[in-house]
């Protein structure tokens, strides 16, 4: 076989030198309903536009009244902003993000993660992107 077969990285700097071989893990699933708590009560159906700029709607469903609470992460799992969405009733509702961060100013473009968070537990995390 040839030397460097099934490699799909070489690095070389000195006299250190880091080869990957294939196969690699090329997505990561993202955990099923089951897996995180109370997320059948509290599901995020849609998030539109996505991307979005200035702002986008979280169309979500609770399956019993809860208090909710959604939550802006970005990449490195720092929250950005809470927004208290108040006691909500069974059903569809929508809630809208500004794209601002907890001090009222405009969060960067990138990819942030929004969470529902309930007293009956919270949704899974879905991705919304912002462009400026």
């Amino acid at each position: 076989p040839a030397l460097n077969e099934r490699f799909i990285a070489i690095a070389a700097c000195g006299n250190n030198s880091l080869g990957v071989r294939a196969p690699v893990a090329t997505a990561v699933e993202e955990p099923g309903l089951d897996d995180v708590p109370g997320a059948e009560a509290l599901t995020i159906l849609s998030i539109t536009p996505n991307p979005f700029n200035p702002s986008t709607t979280i169309l979500f469903e609770t399956a019993t009244p809860d208090r909710v609470t959604m939550e802006i992460y970005d990449v490195s799992g720092r929250r950005v902003a809470t927004v208290p969405l108040g006691i909500v009733e069974p059903g569809r509702h929508s809630a809208r993000w500004d794209g601002r961060d907890t001090r009222g100013l405009g969060v960067a473009s990138g990819v942030y993660f929004v969470r529902l968070r309930g007293d009956r537990g919270e949704s899974h995390t879905v991705k919304a992107v912002v462009i400026r």
